[in-house]
């Protein structure tokens, strides 16, 4: 699914008529609809998902500055494994030690930690429940009189879907 084509789901469901590009920084529904996809997008990614959860990546400080640069997109860190103990953040663009309160560090560091992906490269199932939350916020706040049982249905539904696949991909058994 495209992120035109999640936008227009929402506007449908607040009968707006569907849009033939992006209204990006608009004042229309649409840019609204799309600003609201937009944030519950990255809410959602944020939490770590499968898809985009690295585990257990060993960071290296520079040589000469002794940082741990943070890789790009990510969203989410924290320690794992043998370095499990020490409470890091991210500073612009390195890990800070929390406890030191410094961003240099004697050697490598173990981290797991969440990127955030562009809207098309989002699993579907994941992407429909975004779509689905994102119509009900977008509801709650441009269309309150189109807000039903069905967009609250719609949304658990997808929601369990979702966790469903993300249980199958990570391999959960019960």
């Amino acid at each position: 699914m495209t992120k035109l084509d999640a936008i227009n789901r929402i506007l449908r469901a607040g009968g707006v008529r569907a849009m033939a590009e992006l209204d990006t920084g608009g004042s229309s529904d649409a840019a609204e609809a799309e600003r609201v996809l937009d944030e519950t997008e990255l809410d959602m990614q944020s939490k770590g998902w499968n898809y985009n959860t690295r585990r257990g990546v060993t960071l290296t400080p520079n040589a000469t500055t002794n940082k741990i640069a943070v890789p790009d997109h990510v969203i989410s860190i924290d320690t794992s494994g043998e370095s499990r103990r020490t409470s890091v953040t991210v500073f612009g663009d390195s890990l800070y030690d929390a406890d030191k309160n410094r961003d240099s560090f004697d050697g490598p560091r173990v981290v797991d930690y969440s990127l955030r992906f562009e809207f098309g490269c989002i699993p579907h199932t994941l992407q429909a429940a975004i779509v689905a939350e994102s119509t009900i916020r977008f509801l709650e706040t441009r269309k309150p009189d189109r807000l039903n049982a069905w967009a609250y249905r719609n949304r658990d539904k997808a929601w369990g879907e979702a966790k469903r696949a993300e249980s199958y991909e990570r391999d959960i058994d019960l």
